[in-house]
């Protein structure tokens, strides 16, 4: 809220009437991020030509440039912090991992017909493998202190693909 307040020069109670209180004020947040922060990512990581490559840059990203700076996705935050203690915060949260299931599972159809994942297993299982190796990967970025290890792990989870 203090950033909030810092950047529109509203104080807290200003913000939450206008929204309608704090819980409306973090779930437009949330709106906010999956339909910029999320969807930025998907455009720039998982629409290139190579779906291996594509997997590569979006797992690398969470961890190359932020490695030693403040990490973190407020999906997977909120996730961890909240889960379903709140409908509303849940139901966004879904949404969000869904939006990256989909797009795995297209990466994962584009791999299969481009012959670098086998078309024997199933595109599904693979995009949802994906997913919680993504958010996984989001919470190993905050106790994970070197490029080589999470490195590593990237490079697991796309041998787990082939």
């Amino acid at each position: 809220m203090k950033d909030l307040e810092a950047v529109t020069g509203l104080l807290s109670g200003s913000l939450y009437n206008a929204f309608g209180g704090k819980q409306d004020v973090f779930l437009s947040s949330l709106d906010f991020y999956l339909a910029n922060v999320v969807k930025r990512r998907i455009d720039e990581h998982l629409h290139g030509d190579d779906p291996m490559e594509c997997i590569r840059a979006l797992f690398t990203t969470t961890y190359h440039a932020a490695l030693g700076k403040e990490r973190g996705c407020l999906l997977t935050n909120t996730a961890i912090e909240i889960g379903m203690h709140d409908k509303p915060t849940h139901t966004k949260v879904i949404a969000g991992i869904r939006m990256f299931e989909r797009e795995f599972l297209e990466l994962v159809k584009r791999g299969q017909a481009a012959g670098k994942i086998p078309s024997t297993k199933d595109p599904q299982k693979l995009a949802r493998q994906l997913c919680v190796s993504y958010q996984g990967m989001l919470v190993l970025v905050k106790v994970v202190a070197t490029k080589k290890v999470l490195d590593e792990y990237t490079d697991s989870i796309l041998d787990s693909l082939t």
